[in-house]
């Protein structure tokens, strides 16, 4: 099964960000990217996905910090 893999356009409307943080992320390792050729760069919306889901976990609250926020 083959991939999908979109362009910087598609890649930041997707995540809801700039081009410039797209860019940036990309090249300090925190977003996967690869090169396609000497000025063309794409992401899998498989790599896409799985970094929306550690972004949202790694953004829960813990049930402590919960239980401490609620007085309890």
């Amino acid at each position: 099964m083959e991939k999908k893999c979109v362009r910087y356009k598609d890649a930041c409307t997707y995540l809801g960000i700039s081009p410039s943080t797209l860019w940036r992320w990309s090249e300090d390792g925190r977003l996967k990217s690869r090169k396609i050729g000497p000025r063309t760069r794409v992401w899998f919306m498989e790599d896409l996905e799985e970094f929306l889901m550690k972004a949202q976990f790694e953004s829960s609250p813990t049930k402590a910090e919960v239980e401490t926020s609620n007085g309890n």
